[in-house]
């Protein structure tokens, strides 16, 4: 079979698993908290690895973690702890479609950063894609209200899903910039692991003060191990795998399917209503990333960010 087929097949798969991600805050109606489920999640994650990554346990590998603690910390939380939890929280009071279509605009915030903190210079077409994202943000959260944008009225799940796009976008520009002498699979098994240890505090102090709302019925378990073994550990391999077949590029182009993929799946089996300002939102922003990330020189921006690391 045609490798080129089979690498978008592989894109699409894993964009259709992530955009379901979405859908689990409405499907699962507050019976658990954000926190909860995304321990859950990554636990189960963990759990699966860990028989494959019992060979990391050596001196070697312990060194490996020693010298990296600080650049496993950074990814562990902003890539594990922080970004998902936010999701859920944004969850609680945002629709899917507003969750999926603000975390594609991380290649925004990846430039930004650059801009801020590397000193790149940021190009004419670059600005009018971060302009028409911005528009497109707007509508959305203040569902195309002028009253909404001068009162600062605006959902409180989308801002948390800002946070959660600047802080994937953070993590997305440390994996950029991994150390030579870490394989992909220790960075995955690592992030993961200390991304848990330091969600451990949080979740001993949310089931003290919330176990009461620690329901694991049978919407939170299919929940959970959906998002810790497709969501986690299927979406990220067929992700990786379609990279290696068609490229880098040709790849992160479906990842803007995700927003459709979520939109459709919520109005199916949630009965989302999608008003005018949703559709405007949609194409403002997949079309503002899309002239953003084509213009990005990657390859440039990582060995900026190395030679800075290494200073």
């Amino acid at each position: 079979m045609n490798k080129q087929f089979v690498g978008f097949i592989y894109g699409v798969f894993s964009a259709f698993i992530w955009s379901i991600n979405y859908l689990i805050p409405k499907a699962i109606d507050g019976d658990i908290t954000p926190i909860a489920i995304n321990t859950s999640r990554w636990l189960l994650a963990f759990l699966v690895l860990l028989p494959f990554c019992f060979k990391y346990f050596n001196r070697p590998h312990l060194r490996l973690f020693k010298k990296n603690f600080i650049y496993f910390s950074i990814v562990g939380i902003t890539g594990i702890s922080l970004q998902n939890s936010l999701i859920y929280v944004a969850g609680e009071t945002s629709p899917p479609l507003n969750l999926s279509l603000i975390s594609i605009t991380a290649p925004i915030f990846i430039l930004l950063i650059a801009v801020i903190f590397l000193k790149r210079k940021i190009h004419l077409k670059e600005f009018f894609g971060i302009l028409i994202t911005v528009i497109g943000v707007l509508f959305l959260i203040t569902d195309a209200s002028i009253k909404n944008l001068m009162d600062l009225n605006f959902k409180k799940g989308d801002l948390y899903m800002l946070l959660s796009a600047i802080s994937f976008a953070v993590y997305s520009i440390f994996i950029k910039s991994k150390p030579e002498n870490i394989s992909g699979h220790f960075l995955l098994f690592s992030s993961i692991l200390f991304g848990l240890i330091y969600m451990l505090p949080f979740s001993i102090y949310d089931y003290s003060n919330y176990k009461t709302s620690y329901d694991f019925n049978e919407q939170v378990v299919y929940a959970i191990l959906y998002s810790g073994i497709f969501s986690s550990l299927i979406g990220y391999y067929l992700w990786n795998k379609a990279i290696c077949l068609i490229g880098v590029v040709k790849t992160s182009s479906m990842y803007y399917l995700i927003p459709v993929f979520s939109s459709l799946l919520a109005v199916i089996f949630f009965n989302e209503s999608l008003y005018y300002y949703d559709l405007i939102s949609l194409f403002l922003i997949m079309s503002g990333v899309y002239i953003t990330s084509s213009h990005e020189t990657v390859r440039k921006k990582t060995n900026q960010l190395k030679m800075k690391l290494k200073k």
